[in-house]
């Protein structure tokens, strides 16, 4: 399911919740060979019942980011910690995604994984995916 974050995070587009919001912070993406996913709404008044998976996946992504920034503290491969958490919450293996990194000018948006990859873990880091104004977490 794709996930809608709250407001506040970054700026994107919603393209399953539905909400007024345009504020989706990552893009948890599972291929389901089923139905198509629906928005859980109740009747008449709309009230948006995917708060507990919106929650879970911003726990998710918080926990990724501690990660990313522990591994580096202690040395380890943090660069592979934040390509394991890109391909997990983002979807760029399944489809177009619309990521607007927060501190992203010069390159605002970030089409590819390996452009997240540069934002995540700054440019030196990032090898041949490398924008000259990211400096990571």
């Amino acid at each position: 399911a794709l996930l809608c974050l709250v407001p506040g995070m970054a700026q994107a587009a919603c393209t399953e919740c539905d909400v007024p919001e345009e504020s989706v912070l990552l893009q948890n993406v599972q291929k389901r060979a089923d139905a198509e996913l629906q928005p859980e709404w109740s009747s008449p008044d709309k009230v948006w019942r995917c708060a507990p998976d919106v929650h879970a996946a911003q726990y998710a992504w918080k926990s990724l980011i501690l990660k990313i920034s522990n591994t580096y503290a202690t040395g380890g491969n943090f660069t592979a910690e934040a390509e394991m958490g890109i391909a997990k919450y983002y979807g760029y293996d399944i489809g177009k995604v619309l990521f607007k990194p927060t501190q992203a000018v010069e390159v605002p948006f970030r089409d590819t994984a390996g452009e997240a990859l540069s934002y995540f873990v700054g440019c030196a880091a990032a090898g041949p995916y490398c924008i000259p104004e990211d400096k990571g977490f």
